[in-house]
This record gives structure tokens, C-alpha cells and sequence, in this order.
């Protein structure tokens, strides 16, 4: 409806009272008529177009015309009673006309306003109707056309009310065949039995939807899984109209989970029951999260106890200082794997090479859910690998010494055919002009000399080679017995004095003896004694004063002192000092070695084949004793010192009162000895030597043999060596062993060896010698040892 507006309902309420003014006033003066018609019909026009408001502006208006222009007197309303009724009159009427008017016209506004809103409201039902249907319809195909999902109604006693496409597809039944039947025919008949079909229902009625996962039954009676939803169906006053209910066939579903928990369990089983591999779990913190029993078996700790804790406990405190664990896990998060090989400890504290690999955990959407770590015990390979790495650097360095050696060895030849060579240059020239005669008697005395000076060095240079020899073949034999280091260093200074007087030297003998005093020697306590063979003492300590004599240029020093020493066990000290040429850093290590020599050039400025300090050092060694080489350098001189176990006076009466005056004396008749050498020559001189004395021998090459031997045979005594083919004497002394055990025996045994170290030593008399002599062995030594075993009264 159009909305009027004040100023044109005003103005039709002001227009409407002039038109009844003037319709009046016209007929007025004709007819006289009453002058209210016109009037009332202003205020009815009014009242109705403009509302209560314009009607009683129309009232005062044609109220006010009407006492003016029509009535008898103006202004006589108090003057004339009747016009006063009139007015009165026509007042209310006028102001009745205007409600009643207001009021028709507001219940006309009422209805038409009820009829458009029921136009409208028509129209929408009308529309909503139409939509409903539509979307009813979509519905119906919708659920109709859908095959992934069986979607079906339920009554409220749970009989199957309608059925889609999917429903038939996925249970078998076709529309008709279902329809009125319980919707319990789809369960299998363990839920049937339960009240699982009926048990559903009242859960979706109770808490207004059930959902479970379960095994259904199809028309043929297989078996498939699948998701159910059923929700109650309500009517708008809330009465229950049935059930829907929404099943999905999760068959293949359910089959991978079943086989992906299976392969879960397989491979969990795995893994806990791995022992060689520590295999766990790490939260993104570093924190242990599980534990397999590899790991307790390689860290030492129980599930129980390690879980929780972080991972660096497995790290040693110097790594733990460095970061490494924050920085294993940091290089794990960045690069997605870090594998490393590095110490780890165990709870115990034992430490172990691990080789391990950790691995960064993340969830679909990349957050990180924690690392996976395995460990491997690689201890014994890094051992492994150190040791190759030994052996290799072993045999490389052998590989050098014996390069060196052959090198050493070639020199040596060739330094010993010139050594060889100028001495019988001087003895064939000399020989050849003594010959012709034309020497008179003073040169041929200086012939005679010169020959018998060169034959003398010729002799000495085939010596040491033969002292060479028999000491590679450890065929060099010590005749011991009591020796004076005293008498010793005297009469290896005499063979030397002529050369230290030819050369002006300085020289100085320190004895702390009463032996065989010389000029500038010392007076002091009495002999120091040591068992050993006096020759070769002598020759080690003349090597030392000829070598110091040699190296020492004319109006130099030499020094050679004598002197006891107090250690753990007391010693004989014997040092060679000189003023000479000195030793070079780099060759003094080797000064000992055979082949080698400072200087081996064909410029070299002193002869000799270097073998000396080679032998002396294995007759010392063969002494139980020691010597070294000391020098600060070329230039400097060279010092040696040669270290002797010490003879006491209570040990040199009991080793006089243990030795016969003469060995020859000794009679092992009798006797049936069993020697045992894979040396045929040390087989013969054995069996020769025991033969002389009046024993019976028995020699063989091996323990084999000799085993053959005492199943045959019960020897009197043992003489074996130790280093033998296949088997060595310990070997052998097991057997013996067992073998005195079985006859109720025992058989003294000696070990005849060329090894000559305490150790060896010590395991011969732990595996059961008797007695340990070291090759070479001096007749009376070997006879002495095996009379101390058969005591003759």
C-alpha cells in the first residue's frame, strides 16, 4: 500500500472543508438547507484519507465555518442556546465519524495486509513444497544410485523398510526379497546369539547413533567387514519413525591392517629377539622410548632401567664434554641419517667400537616423531683391522730392515774382499822380493815384519768370520768357569799397549782389584768374579780398547774402569771410554749390528770389517749380560759399557764344590739318555760326548720320534731342545709327563736351547726341566749339569 504523507493528508483535510463551505454556501441562498451534510461528508473524507488527526482538523475547520457564515448572529454561541446545541451536535458526530473512520480504515489495512501475507506465505509453501520434492528426489537417486555405500531404513522393530543399490551390491538381497525382513539377517549368528542386532538399536535410541566395526554376513553367506552407522529417525513431535543405518564393506581394509599388524608383530618379534644389533627407540628429545634385547645384551642395561634416560649415558665423558650427542642428533634432523663408527660404554664402563646408524622418525605431515638407532659391537674388527695395520707396519719395517740388511751384506762383501786383499798385497810383494833376493838384512827384517803383521790381521779378519759364522749357527761354544774381570781387562790392555804407545795416547785403567796392576791403575777391594769364559771376555774387551785405540787420534784418552754396582741384583761394570771420532746419532742404534758400519765407502779412512762390536755384544748377551754404545756425536768420543751378573764368594764355593776337579772323571755308565736335536752336528758332538763318558744314546730329530722312542724304551734322561720341527720340547715335556704319570716313573729332563732370555728360561722350568743350559754349551757345563741329577756316592 502507497504511504501518505502528513502535508497531503493535511491538505485534503483542509481542501475537503473548503469544498463543503462552498457547496453549502451555493445552495444556501436557494433552498436553505441544513448546513451539516456537507460539513460531515468534509469530515468523513477527511477522517478516511487522512486518519483521526486530519478528520478533527476537518471537525474544527467546518465547525468554525459553520457558527460564521450560517448561523443567525456571528459569534452567538453563548448568546443562542439552540445554535449551541448544535454545535454540540455536529461536534460529536464529526469527532464519531472520525474514529469509526480511523477504525474501518485500520481493519482494512489489517486485512489486506493478512491477505498479501497469506499470498505470500502460500507462494512459499507452494515453493518449499516444490523444493522438498525436488530434494527428496535428489536424495533418492542419490542414495539409490550410490554402490560404495549399502544405505537402508529400518521400522522401529528393525525390519528393512527400504534398500539402495549399494545395499544390493554389497549383501546380495534384491529390494523385494528384503523388504519386512529383520535387518538381523545380516549379522553373523555369534552376534545373533549375543543380542548384538537388537543391542545396537537401543544404543542409537539411547546416545542418538551406534557405530561399530564388525564382521556382516552376505545372501550367500560370506563373510565381509564393514563399518556400520545406525541413527534413530524422529518424527517433528518426537515420536521414533524407525532407524537408518549405513554399512561399508571394509573387507579389504581390514585384511592389509590384519596384515600390516602381522608383518608389525613379525618385525617387532624380530627386533626384540636380535641379539648381536642394539636396536631402539630415541623421542625427539634423545630419550630412550623402547629397547630391544640386543641392546641390553651390548649396553648392559635392563629395559626397566634405561628407559626414559637419554642417550648420551652411552657416550664417554670426553665426547659428552665435546657435544657429540647433540651433535649426532642435530646431523641427524638436517640430514635425515647420520652413521658413524666411535667409542661407546657400556653401564659397566667397558669401553667398545660401535659401528651405528641413526635415522630421523617423521609423521605424514613432517613433524618429527623421534629417531631410530642401531648399534653394532665392531670392537674385535677394529682390532682386527689395528692389528693388520700393525702387521702390515711390521712387515714393512721388516721389509726395510732385511732391504737394509742385504744392503749391509753387500757392502760387507765388498769391504771384506778389500780387507782380505791388501794384506796379501803386502805378504805376495814382500814374499815375491825376498825370493829374488834383493833385499838386504835390514829391509828383509822389515819384510819379515811387514808379512807377519799383515798375516797376523788376515788371521784376525778370518776369526771374527768364523766367530760370525758359529755365532749364525749357534754353534759358538763359552768354556765357563770362574773368571777375574781383573786378570781379564789386564791381559786384553797388554795386547794393546804397543798401539796405544805408537799413538801417544793417554791412557787410564781403573780396576777395583788387586790383580794385575799396571801403571796409573788403582788399588782396591778384592777380585770381582763372574762365571763365564775368560777368552771371550777377553776378546769382547779387546775389541773395545782396539776399536777405542783405532777411532781415538794420536794424543788422545782411553779409559777403561772396573767396578761393582749395587741393583736389584749386583753387577760387574765394565767401561770403555775414549776422546775419538764419536758415534753419529743416526747410526748409533745400529752400532751393534752385523754387516753395518759408520762409514762403508771406498773413502773411508779405517779398516776392519765392523763385525767386532757384533760379536762382543752376543758374547756378552751369551754372559746373561749387557752392553751399550753412548756418544753426543761426531767428535765427541764413545763410551761402552758391558754389565756382568756378579759372582759372590758363597755362590763361587758352592758352583767350586758342584764342579769336578775334573769333568773327565765323571762316569755315566749305565746310563740310557734320550737327546732330542734337529741339528745332526749337535746330534753327533751330544752322542759322542755322553758315548765317551760311558752312557748309552739315544739321538732323534724330532718330538715325534722321540715319543716313538719312550713307547719302546725307558730312557734314564732327557737332553732336548726347544725350537724343533712341528713340535716344540714343550710339547714333548707333556708328554713326558703323562708319560711318568702312566709308569709310575720319573725322568729328569734338561733343556738344551739356544734361546737366551729369562722368559724362555722361565717357561722351560714351568713346563718341567730340570735344568736350562743355552747352546753353545761347554762340555764340563752339559756333563756337571747331568751329574747334579745322578749324584754318586
Amino acid at each position: 500500500m502507497q504511504q501518505r504523507t502528513p502535508l497531503l493528508r493535511y491538505s485534503v483535510a483542509i481542501l475537503s472543508s473548503i469544498a463543503a463551505f462552498l457547496l453549502t454556501r451555493l445552495l444556501w441562498e436557494q433552498i436553505q438547507p441544513t448546513i451539516y451534510p456537507f460539513f460531515l461528508a468534509a469530515v468523513i473524507i477527511s477522517s478516511w484519507y487522512g486518519g483521526l488527526k486530519p478528520g478533527l482538523v476537518a471537525t474544527v475547520l467546518t465547525t468554525g465555518l459553520s457558527e460564521y457564515f450560517f448561523l443567525t448572529t456571528a459569534f452567538s454561541i453563548g448568546a443562542s442556546p439552540a445554535n449551541l446545541g448544535r454545535t454540540l451536535y455536529f461536534v460529536l458526530v464529526a469527532v464519531l465519524i472520525c474514529v469509526l473512520n480511523v477504525r474501518v480504515r485500520s481493519a482494512q489495512r489489517h486485512a489486506e495486509s493478512n491477505a498479501l501475507e497469506a499470498e505470500r506465505t502460500q507462494a512459499l509453501l507452494l515453493q518449499n513444497q516444490e523444493r522438498l520434492r525436488e530434494s527428496e528426489e535428489r536424495l533418492r537417486l542419490l542414495i539409490e544410485g550410490v554402490r560404495d555405500y549399502a544405505i537402508f531404513a529400518l521400522d522401529p522393530e528393525g525390519r528393512f523398510v527400504s534398500w539402495n543399490t549399494g545395499a544390493e551390491r554389497i549383501l546380495g538381497y534384491s529390494e523385494a526379497e528384503i523388504f519386512g525382513r529383520s535387518f538381523s539377517c545380516i549379522f553373523t549368528s555369534e552376534d545373533i546369539a549375543s543380542g548384538r542386532p537388537d543391542e545396537a538399536l537401543q544404543i542409537a535410541i539411547n546416545e542418538g547413533q551406534a557405530q561399530d566395526d564388525r564382521w556382516h554376513v552376505r545372501k550367500d553367506g560370506s563373510l565381509f567387514w564393514a563399518n556400520g552407522v545406525i541413527t534413530p529417525l524422529y518424527d517433528t513431535v518426537g515420536n521414533l519413525r524407525g532407524f537408518s543405518k549405513i554399512l561399508r564393506d571394509n573387507t579389504e581394509v581390514k585384511q592389509a591392517q590384519d596384515a600390516l599388524q602381522a608383518s608389525e608383530e613379525r618385525f617387532r618379534s624380530l627386533i626384540e629377539n636380535v641379539q648381536d644389533y642394539a636396536i631402539f627407540m630415541l623421542d625427539p628429545e634423545g630419550r630412550v622410548a623402547s629397547w630391544n634385547r640386543g641392546s641390553e645384551a651390548v649396553l648392559g642395561y635392563p629395559e626397566s632401567e634405561i628407559l626414559g634416560r637419554h642417550f648420551s649415558h652411552f657416550f664417554p665423558p670426553e665426547l659428552i664434554a665435546q657435544g657429540l650427542p647433540e651433535q649426532e642428533l642435530t646431523m641427524t634432523v638436517t640430514e635425515g641419517r647420520s652413521q658413524q663408527e666411535r667409542l661407546h660404554v657400556r653401564k659397566d664402563g667397558t669401553r667398545f667400537w660401535a659401528s651405528e646408524v641413526m635415522t630421523a622418525l617423521r609423521d605424514e605431515t613432517g613433524r618429527l616423531r623421534g629417531f631410530s638407532k642401531v648399534m653394532r659391537d665392531v670392537t674385535e674388527r677394529k682390532r682386527a683391522e689395528t692389528e693388520r695395520a700393525q702387521l702390515l707396519e711390521d712387515e714393512q719395517a721388516a721389509r726395510a730392515e732385511a732391504e737394509a740388511a742385504n744392503r749391509a751384506k753387500d757392502e760387507f762383501l765388498a769391504i771384506i774382499s778389500h780387507e782380505l786383499r791388501t794384506p796379501l798385497t803386502a805378504i805376495a810383494g814382500w814374499v815375491g822380493m825376498l825370493r829374488t833376493g834383493m833385499l838386504d838384512e835390514e829391509r828383509a827384517t822389515l819384510a819379515l815384519e811387514t808379512i807377519e803383521r799383515n798375516a797376523n790381521l788376515q788371521a784376525q779378519l778370518i776369526e771374527d768370520l768364523l766367530d760370525i759364522s758359529r755365532i749364525i749357527r749357534g754353534e759358538l761354544r763359552l768354556a765357563c768357569a770362574v773368571v777375574s774381570l781383573a786378570e781379564v781387562i789386564t791381559a786384553a790392555a797388554e795386547a794393546v799397549c804397543p798401539k796405544i804407545r805408537e799413538k801417544q795416547l793417554q791412557f787410564e785403567l781403573l780396576l777395583n782389584s788387586s790383580a794385575g796392576k799396571m801403571e796409573n791403575q788403582e788399588s782396591a777391594a778384592p777380585d770381582i768374579l763372574v762365571w763365564g769364559d775368560a777368552d771371550r771376555l777377553q776378546q769382547v774387551v779387546w775389541n773395545l780398547l782396539a776399536n777405542a785405540v783405532k777411532f781415538t787420534p794420536e794424543g788422545g784418552r782411553v779409559t777403561v774402569q772396573l767396578e761393582r754396582i749395587e741393583q736389584a741384583e749386583p753387577l760387574a761394570q765394565i767401561t770403555v771410554a775414549d776422546t775419538g771420532i764419536g758415534i753419529r746419532a743416526d747410526f748409533l742404534p745400529h752400532v751393534f749390528d752385523r754387516f753395518r758400519q759408520a762409514d762403508s765407502t771406498s773413502t773411508r779412512s779405517y779398516t776392519g770389517l765392523g763385525l767386532g762390536l757384533a760379536i762382543a755384544r752376543y758374547l756378552v748377551e751369551a754372559h746373561n749380560g749387557t752392553i751399550t754404545a753412548a756418544s753426543s756425536g761426531e767428535g765427541q768420543g764413545a763410551t761402552f759399557t758391558v754389565r756382568l751378573p756378579l759372582l759372590q764368594s758363597n755362590e763361587r764355593r758352592a758352583v767350586s764344590a758342584e764342579l769336578p776337579q775334573d769333568y773327565q772323571t765323571v762316569d755315566l755308565s749305565g746310563l740310557l739318555i734320550l737327546v732330542v736335536d734337529d741339528d745332526p752336528d749337535v746330534r753327533s758332538w751330544l752322542s759322542t760326548l755322553l758315548q765317551s763318558r760311558g752312557a748309552e744314546v739315544i739321538a732323534v730329530h724330532s718330538v715325534a720320534a722321540a715319543i716313538e722312542v719312550l713307547q719302546q724304551t725307558t730312557p734314564n734322561l732327557l737332553i732336548s731342545d726347544i725350537a724343533l720341527p712341528d713340535e716344540d720340547g714343550h710339547a714333548l715335556m707333556r708328554y713326558l709327563k703323562s708319560f711318568e704319570i702312566e709308569r709310575k716313573i720319573q725322568i729328569p729332563a734338561i733343556a738344551l736351547t739356544a734361546y737366551a732370555t729369562e722368559e724362555a728360561e722361565a717357561a722351560a722350568i714351568a713346563a718341567g726341566f730340570a735344568r736350562y743350559l743355552m747352546k753353545p754349551v761347554a762340555a764340563s757345563d752339559l756333563i756337571t749339569a747331568i751329574a747334579s741329577q745322578f749324584p754318586q756316592g
